[in-house]
């Protein structure tokens, strides 16, 4: 159905094609919480939505499954975010969970030392900060 829907296959490839840079599959970026890059890929995600709500307009069955769907998939939202949150208490714990996860990125190791040298100076390293 979608293959023959150009706008449904606009939405798709402008999804995938905003969400690719932000996606952490292709290199790992700088950006830890990138949560502001995901605001153009979420476009077509709601123009979509707005064409499913157009779509099953008129099916009383089709509108249970629809808002069923809706509804697990902003719960699936809720829990995925909250189990991000206790490394959202302090640059620190983002840092060390992100040093953690790309150990090989640089930036993430700069500014993770950064913030350690932030919180509890070095002595010996005066030219860091």
């Amino acid at each position: 159905m979608c293959i023959r829907d150009r706008f449904c296959c606009f939405c798709h490839l402008w999804g995938l094609l905003a969400y690719a840079p932000s996606s952490h599959v292709l290199f790992p970026i700088g950006t830890i919480t990138s949560g502001r890059l995901i605001y153009l890929p979420s476009v077509p995600v709601a123009l979509l939505l707005a064409g499913g709500c157009q779509a099953i307009e008129g099916s009383p069955g089709s509108r249970l499954a629809f808002y069923s769907g809706m509804a697990g998939l902003i719960s699936w939202h809720i829990i995925s975010t909250l189990r991000y949150v206790p490394l959202y208490l302090s640059a620190i714990t983002i840092y060390s969970a992100s040093h953690a996860e790309y150990p090989k990125n640089g930036i993430i190791a700069y500014n993770y030392a950064v913030e350690l040298d932030r919180v509890s100076p070095s002595p010996r390293r005066p030219w860091f900060r």
